[in-house]
C-alpha cells in the first residue's frame, strides 16, 4: 500500500497504476525507500514532474533501474551536454534498460562514426542505433546500397538525418521509388538531401511534387528543380511555388493541400520526369 500511495502521489492515475502493475509487477518487490523514491528523485532532478510521469508511464521499470545515473554519467564524460539528457530519457527511455556494457559499447560505436558528442545529432544517432538489432541495422544499410547509395552516401546521410535508418524498409522503398522513378531525381541526390525522407509521402512529398509537376507542365517553371525544394519549410514552399502562380493555376492551393491530385487534372507522374537537377 505505501508503494501504491507513493506512485499515486507522483501523478499517476488509477488507470496508469493498473497498467503499470500488470506490465511490471516486480516493481512492487522493490524497496520504497532504497529504490523507488531515490530513483524518482533522481529522475526529477533531470526532468520536469510531468515528464517523469510520462517516462514512468511508458517504462515503469525505470523506477527500479538503479544504473541510470551511471549511464547518464557515462554520457556526460564523453561530452554529451546535460541539456541533451532529458531528450534521451523522455523520447527513448528504453535505451537505459540496456546493460551498462552494451550501453557503453553503443556510445563508442556511434562516436566512431564521426559524430560530435556535443551535438544533437549524436543523441539522435545514438537513439536510432541503440533501438535496433545488429541484423536490422545491417538490413537497412544493405537496402540503401541496393537503392544505389554508396557507403559514403549512407554515412553522410545518417550524419545529417539519423532517422533515415529508423524507417521501415517499406517506407524507405516507397519514398525512394517515388523520388527516383516518378520524379526523376538520382538516388545520390536523395543521399545529399536525406531530410526529405522525414516527410510523409502522402501528406507532403506527393502534394509538393504535384505542384512542381503542374508548374513544369504548364511551362511556368523552366529551370531544374533541386530536391531541397521538396524539403523546404512549408511557408517558403507555399509562398514561392503556390501563391506566386495562383492567378495562372487556381488549383495550386488545393493541390498543395492534397485535396486535388494530378489524376484529377488528367495528368500523371508516369509522364517523362522534368524535375531532374542540373
Amino acid at each position: 500500500m505505501p508503494k501504491l500511495e507513493f506512485l499515486a502521489s507522483i501523478g499517476l492515475s488509477k488507470v496508469d497504476l493498473l497498467k503499470m502493475i500488470s506490465s511490471h509487477p516486480k516493481m512492487l518487490s522493490r524497496s520504497l525507500n532504497q529504490k523507488l523514491i531515490p530513483q524518482y528523485n533522481y529522475l526529477k532532478s533531470i526532468l520536469s514532474r510531468d515528464d517523469v510521469v510520462k517516462v514512468v508511464n511508458r517504462s515503469s521499470w525505470i523506477l527500479s533501474q538503479m544504473d541510470v545515473p551511471s549511464k547518464v554519467l557515462l554520457l556526460r564524460r564523453v561530452g554529451v551536454p546535460q541539456s541533451h539528457i532529458p531528450q534521451l530519457l523522455t523520447y527513448s527511455p528504453k535505451l537505459f534498460s540496456l546493460s551498462i556494457a552494451k550501453f557503453e559499447m553503443n556510445v563508442k560505436e556511434v562516436m566512431c562514426m564521426g559524430f560530435d558528442t556535443s551535438s544533437k545529432q549524436f543523441s539522435k544517432a545514438f537513439m536510432v542505433f541503440s533501438q535496433m538489432k545488429k541484423s536490422t541495422w545491417e538490413g537497412k544499410i544493405n537496402l540503401y546500397k541496393r537503392l544505389g547509395w554508396t557507403d559514403d552516401d549512407i554515412m553522410l546521410a545518417f550524419k545529417k538525418t539519423p532517422s533515415i535508418l529508423a524507417f521501415s524498409e517499406e517506407r524507405i522503398m516507397n519514398k525512394m521509388d517515388f523520388l527516383v522513378n516518378k520524379m526523376g531525381w538520382k538516388s545520390g541526390n536523395v543521399a545529399r538531401v536525406p531530410v526529405v525522407l522525414n516527410f510523409s509521402l502522402e501528406d507532403s512529398i506527393i502534394p509538393r511534387c504535384s505542384v512542381i509537376k503542374v508548374l513544369k507542365c504548364k511551362g511556368l517553371i523552366k529551370r531544374a528543380i533541386s530536391l531541397s525544394v521538396v524539403s523546404s519549410p512549408s511557408k517558403y514552399f507555399f509562398d514561392t511555388y503556390v501563391v506566386k502562380y495562383l492567378n495562372q493555376v487556381p488549383q495550386l492551393s488545393s493541390i498543395f493541400q492534397g485535396k486535388t491530385t494530378l489524376q484529377d487534372l488528367g495528368m500523371s507522374f508516369d509522364e517523362k520526369p522534368q524535375t531532374i537537377e542540373s
